[in-house]
């Protein structure tokens, strides 16, 4: 999400939206978003989006209620 994979050909983001965003893991990107002056819940959506609702499970350790009913709805 942070390094920018949007540059690479389309095969490959079909392929990585198939198999890599169907588990997502962002444990440890809170600390890295303030840093990066990127909310989490900006990060998750982008996760989502990438996903294309194709996400089976998802590890965050930065959940308040409304990530959590964003994820829900997703």
């Amino acid at each position: 999400l942070i390094g920018g994979t949007a540059g690479v050909c389309r095969s490959w983001r079909r392929a990585a939206r198939d198999d890599l965003w169907c588990h997502v893991d962002m444990r440890g990107y809170a600390d890295r978003c303030v840093r990066l002056h990127f909310t989490i819940h900006a990060l998750v959506g982008a996760a989502m989006r990438h996903g294309a609702g194709q996400c089976e499970a998802f590890w965050g350790d930065a959940a308040d209620d409304d990530l959590v009913c964003f994820l829900a709805e997703q």
